[in-house]
């Protein structure tokens, strides 16, 4: 069966969209996973700082370089300045 080259367009530009869809539709499905494990690493990241805030501070109480309260007191008003992923917040009880 010989195809006209007008069916042969055709059906290269149908089989043309149905791969872009399918690319598409692959790209799109990942999408929420790979933002879900960037947000986890963003978040993870922080707070190891926010630890080495906390120990940084706890060096200086040990070096009697701060008293226990003064360095408490500075530790609790740091996080407040801090922000992840643009607008979340850390709260410190």
């Amino acid at each position: 069966m010989s195809f006209t080259l007008k069916q042969k367009v055709y059906s290269f530009v149908v089989f043309s969209l149905l791969s872009i869809l399918f690319i598409g539709y692959s790209g799109i499905s990942l999408l929420p996973e790979e933002m879900y494990k960037d947000r986890k690493i963003q978040l993870k990241v922080q707070i190891e700082t926010v630890k080495g805030i906390l120990k940084s501070y706890q060096q200086k109480v040990v070096r009697n370089e701060l008293m226990q309260e003064g360095a408490q007191t500075a530790f609790y008003l740091i996080p407040q300045e801090m922000q992840y992923s643009g607008s979340g917040y850390f709260f410190i009880s």
